[in-house]
């Protein structure tokens, strides 16, 4: 080969580097802007991420400090389910393994012991990873305990209705805007002889009115609908019973 070949083969070589150079730039560039984003994500999230690998967390971002109580570097490295409660253990682990096997898709809620001993509702989502070259899980978690509460006063609140409603002493029933008897308590069975299954949600009480008084009824049912001001509180009227 003669010097100027030689020089043509360089050239050629030296340009080709340069191109694969570039090229590597590019990608590191890519790579660099795309970690930048995923931290940014992680750090301004509204809810918990974690990594785990190995049974223990190798990633947090701060959303999950902020429910737990704990500090990173007292999560980082702790087992998985230090925090969980221990009545939740076994179905946390259960519905993780469902979720990552594509048998669940829902999100499945459980509870927390944070740092302040505090017991904590989350509701999560997992997903399996590779993470630094090893099998590893992907959490999201949010804090649905104030949510949880609300559900649990609101259970408290009907039960102690129902119970009102059924210890009253007097029929009672609920009636829908279309007239529809949406709830009846064991008082009006004994009064009218009917079943609860005959009507709730099936009848409406204008089946329960003797003919004369239910325009009468019906007028002020009207007025009250309108405004309830306007429709007397208590009267009277002839109700037809089971036997007729």
């Amino acid at each position: 080969m003669d010097a100027k070949a030689k020089l043509y083969y360089l050239e050629n070589r030296i340009r080709l580097l340069e191109e694969e150079l570039e090229s590597l730039h590019q990608q590191n560039q890519r790579l660099a802007e795309s970690q930048s984003i995923q931290e940014m994500i992680l750090k301004k999230s509204l809810v918990g991420y974690y990594i785990l690998s190995d049974g223990k967390f190798q990633l947090i971002n701060p959303v999950v400090v902020i429910y737990t109580g704990y500090a990173p570097e007292e999560i980082i490295g702790s087992r998985a389910d230090f925090m969980t409660h221990p009545d939740d253990k076994a179905a946390v682990k259960s519905n993780s393994l469902a979720m990552r096997t594509g048998s669940l898709f829902l999100p499945y809620e459980y509870r927390i012991i944070t740092k302040q001993n505090e017991i904590r509702w989350v509701l999560e989502v997992v997903a399996a990873i590779q993470y630094e070259g090893k099998p590893a899980i992907l959490g999201s978690a949010m804090d649905i305990t104030q949510q949880k509460m609300t559900e649990m006063k609101l259970a408290e609140s009907e039960n102690l209705y129902r119970t009102i409603f059924e210890t009253t002493g007097t029929g009672t029933v609920i009636i829908e805007d279309d007239k529809t008897l949406s709830l009846i308590n064991t008082e009006f069975e004994k009064v009218t002889g009917y079943r609860k299954e005959e009507w709730e949600g099936k009848r409406t009480w204008v089946d329960l009115i003797y003919e004369k008084d239910l325009p009468r009824l019906e007028e002020y049912h009207r007025m009250r609908r309108i405004n309830p001001e306007l429709a007397p509180r208590t009267y009277e009227f002839r109700l037809v019973d089971s036997e007729g």
